[in-house]
C-alpha cells in the first residue's frame, strides 16, 4: 500500500503571528473539489485559524483548481501570487528526490509506517521549502491506493496499451513500466475522462474512488 501526502504551504514572508491590529485576509489554492476529504480538512483548518487568531486572520479557500491549476500552485505560493496553497507532495519530485519517496509502491503499509516515514522526511522537506521562499504548514496522508480499471486485469501484461491516468512523474514512470499509455488527468476531471474514453485505468486512493463514484465508470 502506498500513502502519498498532500502538503499545505505558505509564503515564508507572510506572518503567522496574530498580534497586528489590522484584519488580514489570505487566499488558499487547493486542487481538490469541495467533496474531497482534503478540502473538508482545509475548511476545518481555516475555521481553527480564524478562531485562534480572534478573527484577525481569515482565509478564503479556492477549491477544485479554481484559482490555479494543480501544478501551478507551488510556484504561485513561492512567488506570492497566493498566500497559502495545497499540493500533492509527489508532484514536486522533479525538484527533489525527497518528495518522491512516499510515492514508492509498497514502501509503507499503513498510517503508522507512513508517520515514521514522514518524521524522517520532514526536516528535508522543511529545509527545501524554506530555501525556496515557502513554509510548511502541515502534511496530510492519503489513504492507500488501488487500481480502478474498465477491463479485468489478471497480469501486468494486461496493462499494455491501456490508457492510464497519470498526475506526476512517478505515475508516468509506472505507466511506462507497465507499457500502458500515460495520460495526464487531474483529480477533478477523472469521471469525465473515463466517460469520454480518455483513460480507462488509474491508480488512486479509496477516498477519491468514493468521491468520484468510481463504480459508475470502472468495472474492476
Amino acid at each position: 500500500m502506498t500513502l502519498t501526502k498532500s502538503l499545505a504551504t505558505a509564503a515564508a514572508l507572510a506572518t503567522l503571528s496574530f498580534g497586528a491590529a489590522a484584519q488580514t485576509n489570505w487566499n488558499m489554492a487547493t486542487p481538490y473539489p469541495e467533496s474531497e476529504f482534503h478540502t473538508q480538512n482545509i475548511q476545518q483548518f481555516v475555521a481553527d485559524v480564524n478562531k485562534q487568531s480572534g478573527g484577525e486572520l481569515t482565509i478564503k479557500v479556492h477549491s477544485a483548481q479554481s484559482l490555479f491549476k494543480h501544478p501551478e500552485i507551488p510556484r504561485a505560493v513561492r512567488t506570492g501570487q497566493v498566500e497559502i496553497g495545497e499540493t500533492l507532495m509527489a508532484n514536486l519530485s522533479n525538484q527533489s528526490p525527497i518528495f518522491q519517496v512516499d510515492a514508492i509502491p509498497f514502501l509503507v503499509d499503513g498510517y503508522p509506517s507512513a508517520k515514521k516515514l514522514w518524521q524522517g522526511q520532514r526536516p528535508f522537506v522543511e529545509k527545501y521549502l524554506t530555501d525556496n521562499g515557502m513554509r510548511l504548514i502541515y502534511a496530510i496522508p492519503w489513504p492507500g491506493q488501488g487500481f480502478f480499471t474498465s477491463k479485468e486485469i489478471n497480469s501486468i501484461a494486461d496493462m499494455e496499451g491501456v490508457k492510464f491516468r497519470t498526475y506526476n512523474s512517478t505515475t508516468e514512470k509506472m505507466a511506462s513500466l507497465m507499457k500502458a499509455v500515460p495520460t495526464t488527468v487531474e483529480a477533478v476531471e477523472i469521471p469525465q475522462a473515463f466517460t469520454a474514453g480518455i483513460v480507462n485505468a488509474m491508480v488512486t486512493s479509496a477516498a477519491t474512488g468514493v468521491r468520484t463514484e468510481a463504480w459508475t465508470f470502472s468495472n474492476y
